[in-house]
């Protein structure tokens, strides 16, 4: 798992390497940032587990589901970047959904982890 937010990384800095700009190429900043959020987007499915302390949203159903909005989100960026007008608001909320996914699989994972201990992770008193 860890190895494709490595690449998802290396797309990072690549993309800022290659900034946008008026008198440069935007190929290469453009080829980063879609094979980064191609990785972010297929990475539930990639770290499906079917283990007693998987987090429920590192299941099946819920890693399909999440790399299926993902990808959604990425075919809606495309979309606006050859047609529409709000490019930037798909850009924004396919990004936003990319960040809420390992907010959500640490979420499930403290979660599960407390229930096998048998302590609640919000039992701080």
């Amino acid at each position: 798992m860890r190895r494709y937010f490595s690449i998802a990384g290396c797309c990072a800095l690549a993309v800022a390497a290659f900034p946008v700009s008026s008198n440069a190429s935007s190929t290469a900043h453009v080829l980063a940032a879609g094979f980064a959020a191609i990785v972010l987007a297929i990475w539930p499915v990639l770290s499906i587990s079917a283990g007693v302390a998987a987090p429920v949203v590192c299941r099946t159903r819920w890693a399909v589901s999440g790399s299926l909005v993902m990808l959604a989100l990425l075919i809606w960026v495309g979309y606006e970047a050859e047609q529409g007008a709000a490019l930037g608001l798909a850009e924004r909320v396919a990004a936003i959904g990319e960040l809420i996914w390992p907010l959500a699989v640490v979420v499930a994972a403290r979660r599960s982890l407390g229930e096998l201990s048998g302590d609640s992770p919000h039992k701080d008193a």
